[in-house]
């Protein structure tokens, strides 16, 4: 599907050619909001939102978009409701407080909750000729975040998704984001051990160190829940 200034369509997936920015909404259309603002540009524009300069990562050895991130971590649980979105937003702000650049990576895509927990809600995603800019929420863009909540029309609206289109979008999350360079990049989960979390640690596997943080409650069908996590966590590889 070709549309306005080099940008093309599939799906609810986009790229974009050249170097203009646009926002991205899923849907049928995209709308150009930075006019002749190209990716050189550094610091917030629209919404809060930057286009990131392309560059080679500080470290230099892990390939695409994460090749500036020094460790992911993800935030796991069997058992919904036990706070991993709180879990990840406290310490996304407490390694932020120790002096380290910080991105969230929110593959919740059927209950994203990170937009919300840092106030986001409303903002675009905008895209560059290095992939998808993230949020950042502040100027000195310590803290960046990519969520499908920042997609949607709606703030209420649900995402009817099969598996195989859940997980095209969460590869595009891991290879099309632009994050720059980061200490740390954490990614809230959805509960279970199915498509979403194969998806990711698939994806995210090249780009080892790869760490996870199992969230529970003390109930004992929680405990349940996260000892078959813990389960998964082993037979994946993921420490």
């Amino acid at each position: 599907m070709e549309a306005a200034a080099g940008v093309w369509g599939w799906g609810w997936l986009f790229r974009v050619r050249g170097p203009a920015c646009v926002r991205i909404r899923m849907g049928w259309f995209l709308r150009v909001v930075c006019g002749a603002l190209t990716c050189a540009l550094q610091g917030p524009v629209s919404n809060g939102a930057a286009c990131w300069r392309p560059g080679r990562g500080r470290w230099g050895e892990k390939p695409g978009n994460l090749a500036g991130i020094r460790h992911i971590i993800l935030v796991l649980s069997g058992k919904g409701g036990v706070g991993k979105s709180t879990v990840s937003t406290e310490l996304a702000l407490a390694l932020r407080h120790a002096g380290k650049k910080v991105g969230i990576l929110d593959v919740d895509l059927c209950g994203p909750s990170i937009p919300r927990m840092f106030g986001a809600q409303g903002r675009a995603v905008h895209q560059c000729d290095r992939g998808w800019a993230p949020v950042f929420l502040d100027r000195e863009q310590s803290i960046s975040l990519m969520s499908v909540g920042f997609l949607l029309e709606k703030p209420d609206e649900a995402v009817v998704w099969r598996g195989p289109k859940k997980n095209a979008l969460i590869k595009q999350f891991v290879s099309d984001v632009a994050w720059g360079e980061l200490d740390y990049l954490v990614v809230d989960t959805p509960p279970g051990t199915s498509d979403e979390h194969m998806a990711t640690i698939e994806a995210l596997r090249p780009y080892q160190p790869l760490g996870a943080l199992v969230v529970t409650t003390p109930q004992a069908v929680s405990v349940g829940d996260v000892r078959r996590e813990l389960t998964f966590c082993r037979k994946t590889g993921v420490r």
